[in-house]
C-alpha cells in the first residue's frame, strides 16, 4: 500500500498542469531549393522550441503549393514540418515530461511512399503510455487529439514516409513547489518501504535458519 501511494504521488508531481506551447515552425529558414522552387525547404535543428527533433525537415507552404498544385492553405503560414528523407519514424523528445495536446496533419500528394495513416506513440522514458492513430488525406488537414498521460517522447510511426505536420500543441508540465514536496515525501516513503521490506526479509531468513539448525 505504501509503495502504491508513493508511486501515485510521483505521478501526480510530473502530471501537474503547465503552459501550452503551439509549435508552428514558421520562424525556421528554408534556404534549400527543390526542383524549380528556390527557398523551398530547410533543416529542423536538433533543438527547437525546447524539444529535441530527430529526422525532421521544414518546407515553405508557397513552394509546396507551386510544386504540387495544392490549393489548400497550410494551417499556419509559411512553414510546415515533414519527415526527413529515408527515415522510418521521426521523434520529438524532451528531458522533462510534457503532455501532447494535439496536432494538425496532412498527406503528401503525388509522391511515393506517402503515409496514409500515422500512429503517434507517447513514451514516458522507455514505457509506452498512449497512442493515437490518425487517417490522412492529402486534400486537407486533419486535427488529431492528444494523449492524456505525461510523456517524454513522441514517435510518429507510419506505413509510408511522407506526411505534413503543423500546429503541434505540447503542454510544458511545471510542478508547483508544494507538489515537488509531496514527490520528495513519496520518495522518502518508498525508501522506507524498501528498508522495512529488507528488514522483514532478513528476520524471516534468520528465523528459518534457526529452525533448520534446531532440527
Amino acid at each position: 500500500m505504501l509503495k502504491t501511494f508513493g508511486l501515485g504521488l510521483i505521478f501526480a508531481a510530473i502530471a501537474a498542469a503547465g503552459s501550452v506551447e503551439t509549435v508552428r515552425f514558421d520562424d525556421i529558414a528554408t534556404p534549400q531549393a527543390w526542383q524549380d522552387q528556390t527557398n523551398a525547404w530547410g533543416h529542423l535543428g536538433l533543438n527547437y522550441a525546447g524539444f529535441d527533433w530527430y529526422d525532421w525537415e521544414v518546407m515553405n507552404g508557397d513552394a509546396f503549393a507551386a510544386l504540387y498544385a495544392d490549393p489548400n492553405p497550410i494551417p499556419s503560414s509559411p512553414n510546415f514540418a515533414y519527415p526527413g528523407f529515408a527515415v522510418g519514424a521521426p521523434w520529438v523528445i524532451s528531458n522533462a515530461p510534457f503532455r501532447f495536446q494535439g496536432v494538425q496533419l496532412s498527406g503528401w500528394p503525388d509522391i511515393s511512399p506517402a503515409a496514409l495513416w500515422i500512429a503517434i506513440n507517447g513514451y514516458l522514458y522507455e514505457e509506452l503510455v498512449g497512442s493515437v492513430v490518425v487517417n490522412l488525406t492529402y486534400t486537407g488537414w486533419t486535427t488529431a487529439g492528444g494523449i492524456d498521460s505525461p510523456v517524454t517522447g513522441l514517435q510518429f510511426e507510419t506505413a509510408g514516409n511522407y506526411f505534413r505536420m503543423d500546429n503541434l500543441e505540447l503542454e510544458i508540465l511545471t510542478p508547483e513547489p508544494a507538489t515537488l514536496g509531496l514527490c520528495g515525501l513519496a520518495l522518502a516513503g518508498l525508501a522506507a518501504f524498501r528498508k522495512i521490506r529488507g528488514k522483514s526479509r532478513g528476520v524471516r531468513l534468520a528465523a528459518g535458519a534457526q529452525r533448520r539448525a534446531s532440527q
